[in-house]
């Protein structure tokens, strides 16, 4: 892949609807979540892959610690997802492309990762990426280098949302409905295992 992108994990949630369970720790397929997760954007197109922790850093420090990666704590954590790719922007340098990911999305497909990254690619990685299935909008995110100081300045619990309302972004439907299974309750783990 000519154009590199870092990948981002956003792993720093206190999982507080799933009770005193933190759902990143839980094991899918013999492997802690927030592992599993690590280890499928590895094997996506991207040239780096950064982690940002914030509650039980050191639980998913350890989930993660033989994998080439880099880990960034959100000392803000508690302030949403926006804060948590603020912390991953501010790490990057200018140019940055990014492809973000929530690490609670356990049946997401690696495939579908390369499906994004490749059209992020082929259309100069000017534009922002997201899929969508049945034309409901999921993760990961592909996000041009021009928005990377906006990044820098999110807040919040929406993430970069509101910069994809207001930018062109493309919407690629895809056929995983993994893009959006993501675990908030603990019916979740149940329903969707």
């Amino acid at each position: 892949m000519s154009e590199p992108i870092t990948a981002v994990l956003l792993a720093a949630g206190q999982s507080s609807r799933m009770g005193a369970t933190n759902k990143l720790l839980l094991e899918v397929d013999g492997l802690p979540l927030v592992r599993l997760s690590a280890m499928r954007l590895l094997r996506a197109p991207i040239s780096k892959l950064m982690v940002v922790t914030g509650f039980a850093a050191h639980q998913i420090q350890d989930c993660l610690q033989d994998l080439p990666l880099t880990t960034l704590h959100n000392r803000d954590w508690e302030n949403g997802m926006g804060s948590s790719l603020a912390v991953a922007a501010q790490a990057c340098p200018n140019g940055t492309k990014l492809c973000v990911c929530l690490a609670d999305l356990p049946h997401l497909q690696r495939a579908t990762i390369c499906q994004l990254c490749t059209i992020f690619v082929e259309r100069g990685a000017q534009q922002p990426v997201q899929p969508t299935y049945q034309g409901r909008p999921g993760h990961p995110v592909l996000l041009p280098a021009s928005l990377l100081p906006a990044i820098r300045e999110l807040e919040g619990d929406r993430g970069a949302r509101d910069l994809l309302a207001q930018e062109n972004t493309l919407r690629v439907e895809t056929k995983d409905p993994g893009i959006l299974m993501d675990w908030d309750k603990s019916e979740d783990i149940t329903a969707k295992i």
